[in-house]
C-alpha cells in the first residue's frame, strides 16, 4: 500500500496535476481588454437646421468662442446667432436663402427675406392689422452694393455739412451700418413703419402700430434690435422702426431682462 501512494505522488508531479502557478509580470496570459473611453466629437456641429458648438466634456457652448480666429456667438440653448454690428463683420460665407414676397410691401417690386423669418413676420403683422394698425415694410434684404450706396450717400452727406472725411464717416456709421455689418444683408431684419406716420425718426416710437410692435414682437420671435439708450452697445442709433428676427426663445428671453443683443451675450461669458 504505501508503495502504492508513493507511485501516486510520482504520478502527480509528473503529469502537472499540482495546483496552476500565478501568472508572472510579462505572462501572455489572455485578459479582459480594458473598455475605450468614447470619443467626443468636439468643434461646430449641425443639428435639425442649427449651428451648435461642442466642447471637450461634451456641452454646448454658450456665448462666445472663437472659431478659426472669427467670434461666433450661441444662446444658452446652444444655438448659433448671427451678431453684426461695428466690430463684427458678415460671415465672409453666409448665404441666406431668400424669398421674394409681395406683402404690406411699400414698392412694388416686393420684399426680399430669409424664409425662415417670412411666416411669422406675416403672422405678426396679420395680428398688428387686425387690432386695427396698418403697416409697411420699408427695407428688407440688401445687397453689399446697395448697402455701400447708402453708407457713402451719408458720407457725402456729412461731408457736405462740413465735417472731415474720417469724422463724417464716423457719424455715417451711427445710421447706416458700415456694409458688411448691416444687419439688412442678414436676410433677418426688416424696418417698419406705421402708415400715417411714413418718416424713419424717433416719433416713430409714438405711432400706434409702433407701439404696438414694440409691446408684442418678442411673441412672434423679433426683437426691437436697437433700443433706446443701447448705442455704446449696439454702435447703432435708437431705431423704433428695426426689427431682428432671433426666434422665439431668445425674443423671450430679451423681452424679459431688458437687454439688447450685445448685452445678453456679455452674460454669457
Amino acid at each position: 500500500m504505501k508503495r502504492f501512494f508513493v507511485f501516486l505522488l510520482v504520478i502527480c508531479l509528473l503529469t502537472g496535476c499540482a495546483a496552476p502557478a500565478s501568472s508572472q509580470p510579462g505572462s501572455t496570459q489572455a485578459t479582459d481588454a480594458p473598455t475605450a473611453p468614447t470619443k467626443i466629437q468636439t468643434g461646430l456641429i449641425a443639428k435639425d437646421g442649427n449651428t451648435y458648438y461642442v466642447n471637450a466634456d461634451g456641452t454646448y457652448a454658450k456665448g462666445k468662442v472663437v472659431v478659426g480666429g472669427i467670434d461666433r456667438f450661441f444662446a444658452k440653448n446652444g444655438e448659433e446667432v448671427l451678431v453684426v454690428n461695428p466690430w463684427h463683420f458678415l460671415p465672409y460665407d453666409y448665404s441666406p436663402d431668400l424669398v421674394t414676397f409681395y406683402d404690406y410691401a411699400q414698392y412694388e417690386d416686393g420684399n426680399v427675406l430669409d424664409q425662415s423669418c417670412i411666416d411669422p413676420l406675416l403672422e405678426m403683422l396679420g395680428d398688428c392689422q387686425e387690432a386695427g394698425h396698418t403697416v409697411r415694410i420699408v427695407s428688407s434684404y440688401r445687397r453689399q452694393v446697395t448697402q455701400e450706396t447708402l453708407y457713402n450717400n451719408k458720407v457725402d452727406y456729412y461731408v457736405n455739412q462740413g465735417h472731415d472725411i474720417e469724422k463724417a464717416r464716423e457719424e455715417a456709421s451711427k445710421i447706416i451700418a458700415l456694409p458688411g455689418t448691416s444687419e439688412h444683408q442678414l436676410g433677418l431684419a426688416v424696418d417698419l413703419i406705421d402708415s400715417s406716420y411714413p418718416y424713419l425718426d424717433e416719433a416713430q416710437e409714438q405711432t400706434p402700430a409702433q407701439k404696438w410692435l414694440m409691446e408684442h414682437c418678442w411673441e412672434y420671435g423679433f426683437i426691437l434690435r436697437y433700443p433706446s439708450g443701447k448705442t455704446a452697445h449696439t454702435g447703432i442709433i435708437y431705431e423704433p422702426w428695426h426689427y431682428r428676427y432671433v426666434g422665439k426663445e431668445l425674443a423671450k428671453e430679451l423681452q424679459n431682462s431688458g437687454l439688447c443683443l450685445e448685452e445678453y451675450f456679455e452674460t454669457l461669458k
